[in-house]
C-alpha cells in the first residue's frame, strides 16, 4: 500500500513520457516481481517486494482506464470504460 500512493502520483507523467502502453508494460513487469514476495528470505526483502507490487498496482489502476477509453471504439467507449470499475 505504501508504494501505491507515490506510484499514482507519478503515473500520469510516466504515461505521458513513455506512452500508455509502455507504462502498462513496465507496471506489468513490476507486478511480476511480486514473485519475490513468495521467495523472500528476510523481512526487508518482503517489504521491498510489497513496495514494488504496490507501485505496480498504483500505476495500473490509474493508467488502465485511460488506455481502455483511448483504444475503445467511439460507440462503445463509455460501456467498455466502465467495466474497469
Amino acid at each position: 500500500s505504501i508504494g501505491f500512493i507515490p506510484a499514482t502520483i507519478i503515473s500520469g507523467p510516466t504515461a505521458d513520457y513513455f506512452g500508455r502502453r509502455r507504462a502498462l508494460m513496465i507496471a506489468g513487469f513490476l507486478a511480476a516481481c511480486a514473485v519475490l514476495s513468495g521467495f523472500s528470505w528476510s523481512y526487508t526483502m518482503q517489504m521491498f517486494a510489497r513496495l514494488i507490487t504496490g507501485a505496480a498496482m498504483g500505476i495500473m489502476t490509474s493508467i488502465c482506464p485511460v488506455y481502455i477509453s483511448e483504444m475503445a471504439p467511439e460507440d462503445h467507449r463509455g460501456s467498455i470504460g466502465s467495466l474497469f470499475q
